[in-house]
């Protein structure tokens, strides 16, 4: 219950681009991942299928795919 607290003051809190990343099978779980993404207005969420809590050793390439994407963006 705590998380969800916090997440709805993410808003309030964080006025930069930011990028949130989740395993599918991540303990933080993909739902908890949602929560916060749409509690950062402008965020982007990006899903590893295949991956859990640690997408940048698992999924490497598709992750410095999403980072460098995400760093060249507008």
């Amino acid at each position: 219950m705590y998380l969800f607290g916090v997440c709805a003051m993410l808003s309030a809190l964080i006025h930069v681009l930011t990028l949130v990343t989740v395993g599918r099978y991540d303990e933080v779980t993909p739902r908890v991942a949602e929560t916060i993404h749409r509690g950062i207005p402008g965020s982007k969420l990006v899903l590893f299928e295949n991956s859990g809590h640690v997408a940048m050793l698992e999924e490497r390439e598709r992750y410095l795919s999403a980072v460098r994407k995400f760093i060249l963006s507008d």
